[in-house]
């Protein structure tokens, strides 16, 4: 019997690339689940330094997003809120898309087809999209409830 370790670095890579002084492009690849949610968040946060207040997040290549990974997106999303900035999200497959959908974090973040596109909308934001700042860092309903925790409240 094989021995699978515990967060097996092939199944998920996480980066950080600083755009400009004020933005950060975090490409997140695999499964974002309990064993690898902490990094995401920390590499988020760390994402997320003094003068940075925009992030986008490549979701490119996550196969799998479960509730820690929401929850990660929610508190990067909180310290850009603090700062008037926004978390865009970017590249997400169909499955992801569901569970962002389902929990309203596409209603909390803006979300793009590509980094491209995102980084081209960084300071304009089309009429009809949120950034952090329009909202007061407030969750919505179904997030306070829980603390930082999406529900899918009916």
């Amino acid at each position: 019997m094989q021995t699978v370790p515990l967060q097996d670095v092939n199944r998920f890579r996480c980066n950080r690339h600083a755009l400009t002084e004020s933005l950060c492009v975090v490409t997140v690849a695999g499964e974002v689940d309990l064993d690898t949610a902490p990094t995401l968040e920390a590499i988020l946060l760390a994402a997320l330094a003094p003068k940075v207040s925009d992030v986008i997040v490549d979701l490119k290549g996550v196969t799998l997003l479960d509730s820690t990974g929401l929850s990660a997106l929610v508190k990067a999303w909180q310290v850009a809120s603090e700062r008037g900035g926004t978390i865009r999200l970017t590249g997400a497959a169909r499955c992801v898309q569901k569970v962002l959908s389902i929990t309203a974090l596409d209603q909390l973040m803006v979300m793009y087809d590509d980094v491209t596109a995102a980084v081209a909308s960084c300071g304009q934001l089309s009429s009809g999209q949120q950034s952090a700042s329009d909202v007061d860092g407030s969750l919505p309903p179904s997030y306070q409830a829980l603390g930082d925790r999406p529900t899918t409240a009916a």
